[in-house]
């Protein structure tokens, strides 16, 4: 039988775990954390009465975890995208649906590329604004569907009824927005699924829609171009026109005594 030695184990010290690599959430949140700071004072400034700025930072934070490359926008895009959703008191990408912080691939011309930072006002941040104007009393929109009852007319005696279909509506046939006001005066537009596909051009999204938002937020300014505004609508709407294929207009000073608001 033959004898067989055992060999003793080597000493080898534990090699302590590596720490995980930041996820580039958090890095993101870090890197905006910092330009928040840098630019808190301005913020603050803009920020209405009525809004709370340590609910709006957290807003912003929470927004960039969800999408990480808002910070790789550039300091100046991102800083003026949230001075914008500031000015105007919107809360930026919550279930409400009133403002979203996207960022925009852009191309230099010699062929580089870099990222900026846009604020899109949402359908319901239009109607907040609205609704904060002290001359409407009601605003509204909605989409027909093929089987819908649906009636109106242009002209002296204007006139709009609708009656969605209960079950299958059909087919999106046209979209609408209408407002009044106190006064008693309103206005009511009414487009062709072709019209506001034109309007919208590249402003597209794959997220399902099945009350078409999209397309009745598109109604919305068209009708509201013929309402009264406060300086926050008119600059809202400004912001969300050059939203995409352009920078987007930066919110420069609001006048402390009247709220009024000045943009480049």
């Amino acid at each position: 039988m033959t004898e067989t030695k055992n060999t003793p184990a080597r000493n080898t010290p534990a090699r302590a775990p590596k720490a995980p690599a930041p996820a580039a959430a958090d890095k993101a949140e870090a890197t905006v954390k910092d330009l928040v700071r840098d630019n808190w004072q301005a913020i603050q400034a803009a920020l209405p009465e009525t809004m709370d700025g340590r609910r709006f930072a957290g807003l912003v934070f929470n927004s960039v975890r969800r999408t990480p490359r808002l910070a790789e926008a550039t300091a100046s895009s991102l800083a003026g995208a949230l001075l914008n959703a500031a000015a105007l008191g919107l809360e930026v990408d919550t279930p409400l649906g009133e403002a979203y912080l996207l960022p925009y691939r852009r191309r230099t011309r010699d062929g580089g590329e870099y990222v900026e930072a846009q604020l899109v006002v949402g359908y319901q941040g239009l109607l907040r604004l609205c609704r904060q104007h002290p001359s409407f009393r009601s605003v509204s929109s909605g989409w027909v569907g093929a089987n819908d009852h649906f009636e109106y007319r242009y002209g002296t005696d204007p006139h709009l009824e609708h009656t969605p279909a209960l079950g299958d509506r059909g087919d999106p046939v046209a979209f609408w927005a209408a407002y009044s006001l106190r006064d008693g005066t309103g206005d009511f537009v009414v487009l062709s699924p072709a019209e506001v596909a034109a309007l919208r051009g590249k402003d597209r999204s794959d997220v399902a829609d099945p009350q078409h938002w999209m397309e009745r937020k598109t109604a919305l300014k068209q009708v509201l171009k013929t309402a009264p505004k406060s300086a926050r609508m008119s600059v809202a709407m400004q912001v969300d026109e050059q939203s995409g294929p352009g920078p987007a207009p930066t919110i420069t000073a609001i006048d402390p005594d009247t709220g009024e608001i000045t943009a480049d």
